[in-house]
């Protein structure tokens, strides 16, 4: 069962409010998951639409575009800046 890998899945009403990973090594911090085993293989079940967030790190490169995206709950948004 424990191959070192874990299944993310993300549950939202928009696809807007999901991560978007562009390249391998990039690092996403998620918050306030659902941890299951389902088919035998460890799961975090992330709600975007109950309370679950998450912030995505861009990996290592050479560019020097803004280094973090995130999603934070609507009630939480306007009061936290990064």
């Amino acid at each position: 069962m424990n191959n070192g890998c874990v299944k993310v899945t993300f549950f939202s009403k928009t696809l807007d409010a999901l991560p978007v990973i562009k390249r391998v090594g990039d690092i996403i911090r998620i918050h306030r998951a659902n941890i299951g085993i389902y088919r035998n293989q460890k799961t975090f079940c992330i709600n975007l639409d109950f309370g679950s967030s998450w912030a995505l790190f861009k990996g290592a490169s050479d560019n020097d575009e803004d280094d973090i995206t995130s999603q934070r709950p609507p009630s939480e948004s306007s009061n936290m800046k990064i």
